[in-house]
């Protein structure tokens, strides 16, 4: 950190040290004088919890806000734009998950392996695509069910 404070003049308000923070739910996290990214702001698979591609994601998109001048009034507004439909499609995925392969991944491997293209697959399969977009009702009554707990 001291390297970054001596090149960009940055300046810790509240410093502290942490591990990791999960946070698994479907509304973005906002803080009116701070800008969240990463975990802290809900950016988390819900299905199997990764979160690394959606950390640099709002980091850039924090830093370019900040560059940008408008820090906490631009970014939220981004970054509801590009998280909420992968947040919305986290809620499918783990309902379809729940009810219907969660102890058999030969279910998901074969839909895979039988793709012609497995990564646009995979791709539309984070993405709110149409079918998630028909079950997404049906998925977030189950999952505010099943996670009463969960800000869904």
């Amino acid at each position: 950190m001291d390297e970054f404070q001596a090149n960009f003049n940055l300046k810790e308000k509240y410093p502290n040290k942490f591990s990791g923070y999960g946070s698994f739910f479907n509304q973005i996290t906002k803080n009116e004088d701070q800008i969240l990214i990463g975990e802290i702001a809900g950016f988390q698979d819900l299905l199997w919890g990764f979160g690394i591609q959606n950390a640099f994601k709002s980091g850039f998109i924090a830093s370019k806000s900040i560059l940008d001048g408008k820090e906490c009034k631009n970014y939220y507004k981004i970054a509801e734009n590009n998280f909420k439909p992968k947040l919305n499609s986290n809620i499918v995925n783990r309902f379809i998950w729940e009810k219907f392969a969660s102890n058999d991944y030969s279910i998901i491997l074969n839909r895979i392996y039988n793709s012609k293209d497995p990564l646009k697959y995979l791709n539309s399969f984070h993405n709110f695509n149409f079918l998630q977009k028909l079950t997404y009702p049906f998925a977030l009554f189950y999952m505010k069910y099943r996670y009463p707990n969960l800000k869904l």
